[in-house]
């Protein structure tokens, strides 16, 4: 079994090329990243081009390995996602195709889950991901779908297009809020749930895009927690006679949507948070008498909010959650500094108009405690998603 992680636009690719620093990562997911500037894609340093697909107006989908690539895919599609979804709309069949290569081993599915990145202010990602996930749903509707959206940063500036024909010009925020919703409204018809990544965390920074590395790092940590677990470190907790309750992948589907009386999943919007801390002190490394500290775990709760990954964000008007926390062995066998999970059930509960809570463990090799955590919203509870509308709705009146 392998995970999909597809990264659409320039946003969305490196954000997979983080979450693939993490080499183990190669063990349980594919990557490949899909964008329309050969620049953005050479840019990337941990997928390798075999995993790389340029879109070409003129020349359809070609491939990293094809010989004249940096030629044939240099156009790009600005802040315009129709233009970006005409142009993959043109080559749906030979999408489809490359998808099912990458999610089938022969006749059988091997691809249970798919990860889609994409940031939802630009043209590419947004305009292409739709097409990703209604080909990935039709290939079939039993894949689990989760969308890792970047929303886009708000600076104050006024510069709105009168002409439909020129949507692409425009620069402002209203437009990359045109942009975020048009592409939301759209994906939401094929994925189950969507994760949030707000980029307007940042607006405020004086060299904004200095600091995206850093904070696509932060973003793939987190992702990498929730679906590694285990496997990554190939640890077997039978090893250490311990039952723990585990988080899968099936957990994060089912904290992130909302099941309409059995009969229908509606993505839900999560929001992100994690923390994380060093288990022993530096005269542990050396004496062993100092060994491991004991883990404030509301505290970790705590930063791990102050972290989350959207702006504005009220906690109370959280619907469901999840919080996995990830510690050496030692935690979960010696009671004296065993790693307090009640306590952050009993946290998590507070903040969950349906009651519903996912806790888990997951074991890591490493001297370093992280908990991650996910709360999960319904559209019209969470400010910035609000916001964007409004924003995109003002935009589209003045055109």
């Amino acid at each position: 079994m392998a995970y999909l992680f597809i990264g659409a636009g320039q946003a969305g690719g490196a954000l997979v090329d983080s979450v693939f620093k993490y080499k183990n990562m190669h063990l349980l997911a594919k990557p490949l990243a899909i964008n329309s500037t050969a620049k953005d894609l050479i840019n990337l340093k941990n997928i390798d081009k075999k995993d790389w697909i340029g879109i070409s107006e003129n020349s359809g989908l070609i491939k990293g390995t094809t010989i004249g690539f940096e030629e044939r895919v240099a156009g790009g599609f600005g802040k315009n996602p129709i233009k970006a979804g005409e142009a993959i709309q043109s080559y749906y069949k030979e999408l489809k195709e490359i998808l099912q290569n990458r999610m089938q081993d022969g006749k059988k599915q091997k691809t249970p889950f798919v990860f889609i990145f994409l940031g939802l202010g630009g043209g590419t990602g947004s305009g292409i991901s739709p097409y990703i996930a209604n080909a990935i749903k039709y290939i079939s509707n039993k894949v689990k779908i989760i969308a890792v959206v970047v929303l886009p940063a708000h600076r104050k500036k006024n510069i709105a297009s009168k002409d439909k024909k020129d949507l692409d010009k425009d620069e402002s925020g209203d437009r990359q809020s045109w942009n975020a919703f048009y592409t939301l409204n759209r994906l939401k018809k094929y994925v189950d749930s969507f994760i949030l990544v707000d980029n307007h965390r940042l607006a405020y920074l004086a060299d904004l895009e200095s600091y995206f590395p850093r904070y696509n790092d932060y973003i793939a940590a987190s992702i990498v927690d929730l679906v590694a677990g285990l496997l990554l470190e190939k640890i077997d907790p039978s090893k250490y006679n311990i039952g723990m309750p585990v988080i899968d992948i099936n957990d994060i589907i089912t904290a992130t949507g909302f099941d309409i009386k059995g009969k229908k999943v509606e993505p839900g919007y999560a929001v992100l948070g994690r923390a994380s801390e060093l288990t022993k002190s530096l005269a542990g490394y050396f004496v062993p008498f100092f060994g491991y500290k004991k883990l404030d775990t509301l505290m970790l709760l705590q930063v791990a909010i102050e972290k989350l990954s959207v702006a504005d964000v009220s906690i109370g008007a959280c619907e469901k959650n999840l919080a996995l926390l990830r510690v050496p062995a030692f935690y979960l066998k010696h009671s004296k500094k065993s790693a307090d999970l009640k306590s952050i059930e009993q946290a998590m509960l507070q903040y969950s108009k349906m009651n519903e809570s996912h806790i888990g463990v997951s074991l890591t090799k490493r001297n370093l405690a992280s908990l991650t955590i996910l709360y999960t919203f319904k559209f019209e509870d969470l400010k910035r998603l609000r916001m964007i509308e409004k924003l995109a709705r003002d935009f589209e009146e003045r055109q």
